[in-house]
């Protein structure tokens, strides 16, 4: 609808992480990018380690979205340049790929 993209981010070792890039808007109206990147359903009972993995990260924060958790980083469209988009989505999809492979045991959700 024009208000998101969905991307397959690949690796060299043959990985690979699907990234959703969105349009969103703040409540005071202002135009924002989503980007966000599922890593699972995980169990309750480990949620502090996968926030502690997350805690030494650059961008992005945990959040469920119906039964998957998924990294999510925002910010504003402003003057974003394309060097500033892709490295917070190389980012998001990094850090995804790690949880997903760490603590879901990899693709199969």
């Amino acid at each position: 609808h024009g208000e998101s993209l969905t991307i397959l981010k690949s690796w060299t070792d043959g990985r690979s992480q699907m990234v959703i890039i969105r349009r969103i808007e703040s409540d005071s109206g202002v135009t924002w990018i989503g980007i966000k990147s599922p890593v699972g359903i995980l169990p309750v009972q480990i949620l502090p380690r996968v926030c502690e993995a997350l805690s030494d990260k650059v961008c992005g924060g945990l959040i469920k979205f119906g039964d998957r958790y998924w990294i999510r980083h925002s910010m504003p469209i402003g003057n974003t340049s394309q060097d500033e988009l892709l490295f917070p989505l190389d980012c998001v999809a990094i850090v995804a790929d790690t949880l997903e492979e760490t603590f879901v045991g990899g693709d199969d959700q």
